[in-house]
């Protein structure tokens, strides 16, 4: 789990990795102003299976439209679940 470059709102990111913990999870946080490449590289190391992200929607939005991921960055596919 990390909250997302460009914010530093973690509370619901930290609700959420508490719930996921107490039901039996793993939960690796990065933290907050986590780059792209950077939850990438620690989903591959980890195989992880869930990539939680956090991000309050304003900060986040007014960045130039790349996620924090730069353009050379590798993709994601989102789950829509």
């Amino acid at each position: 789990m990390a909250t997302v470059k460009g914010d530093v709102h973690d509370i619901g990111k930290n609700i959420v990795g508490v719930v996921l913990q107490c039901n039996n999870f793993e939960v690796i946080d990065l933290g907050v102003m986590v780059p792209f490449q950077t939850i990438l590289k620690s989903a591959n190391d980890n195989k992880a299976d869930i990539i939680g992200l956090s991000g309050l929607i304003t900060p986040v939005a007014r960045r130039d439209g790349d996620g924090g991921r730069g353009d050379d960055a590798p993709r994601a596919s989102p789950c829509r679940c």
